[in-house]
């Protein structure tokens, strides 16, 4: 073959170094101004969006919070609080958005945005203000695969807060399509059903889990992007491969009751190479933040099918 293994890998990764400084040069300036024209983000505002730790006071550090939301009714959420919950890998713990505090903290700011009153300040400066609040709960964890996930949800702690959730967020099956580029040029490897099928049983009975913990929540889980989209010898690979990972996503998630998949691959290629972080691989912050405001459409349409006398609205 002219393009086997080593050179295949070596070309990807000479790529990735040379295009990561214009990479950053080039998305800085666009997510700044595609996030102040569009999402009318505050500037020099930032989320944790990390896992939610005791402090020395008592108080909850890495969630964010905001007042503006009518006082929480339902089995999840405690009084005045409501709760997302994020899971799975990687770009659910946000990586490639150091400011932003990924897909879940962007949410958690937007949908605070939404529900204040009018005249209000819908983010505070500072985490914890305000009696009432939006929290975002980051449980994903980098480099984790279905059974990964699956194992964790045995914890008590997870099912706890998966508990109190009212939103649940999930990204989980990039490591298990891509663990490395040789995937792509194995097809073999690519094609295997045998993989496919081990990830959907293991996905539905995560998803059993989650909802055995929590019956009511939403799940809102996220498809894979392509992010070899414009990696000459990569491209047609990976959007065969994606296509069959999508397909076992959408299968799994077929499964169980109020799972909602999120179309991502389409914002990647409306946003090219911006969309992408210097790595080449996790969201940027643009893609980051283009993630939570597809994820709000949909948490927006879902609400709107609820009775308006639902305690909780988002479930």
């Amino acid at each position: 073959m002219g393009y086997n293994g080593n050179m295949g890998r070596m070309r990807v990764y000479i790529w990735m170094a040379a295009s990561a400084a214009a990479t950053v040069l080039f998305a800085a300036g666009f997510v700044l101004a595609v996030g102040v024209l569009l999402f009318h983000w505050p500037l020099g505002t930032a989320g944790a969006g990390g896992p939610v730790e005791k402090a020395e006071d008592g108080a909850s550090q890495g969630a964010e919070e905001a007042p503006g939301l009518p006082a929480a009714g339902g089995a999840g959420g405690s009084a005045g609080r409501w709760t997302i919950v994020a899971l799975g890998d990687s770009i659910m713990r946000g990586i490639g958005d150091d400011a932003g505090g990924g897909v879940a903290a962007r949410l958690r700011r937007l949908l605070a945005e939404a529900e204040a009153p009018e005249g209000s300040a819908a983010v505070p400066a500072e985490p914890g203000e305000g009696t009432e609040a939006v929290t975002a709960v980051n449980l994903a964890v980098a480099g984790y695969r279905s059974r990964d996930l699956a194992a964790q949800l045995e914890e008590p702690g997870v099912r706890h807060a998966l508990s109190k959730a009212d939103l649940i967020l999930l990204s989980i099956g990039g490591n298990d399509a891509f663990p490395s580029v040789d995937v792509l040029l194995a097809p073999e490897v690519r094609a295997d059903e045998e993989a496919l099928k081990a990830f959907r049983e293991t996905m539905a009975e995560a998803l059993m889990k989650i909802r055995a913990a929590n019956p009511a929540a939403p799940i809102f889980w996220l498809e894979l992007y392509d992010p070899f989209f414009d990696v000459e010898g990569l491209r047609r690979e990976a959007e065969a491969a994606l296509g069959q990972w999508n397909e076992a996503i959408a299968g799994a998630a077929a499964s169980a009751p109020g799972v909602v998949v999120v179309p991502t691959n389409d914002l990647l290629h409306a946003a090219g190479r911006a969309f992408l972080a210097a790595d080449h691989f996790h969201p940027s912050a643009l893609g980051h933040a283009l993630l939570a405001e597809r994820i709000r459409q949909d948490v927006q349409a879902h609400r709107a099918h609820r009775p308006d006398s639902a305690p909780n609205p988002y479930r």
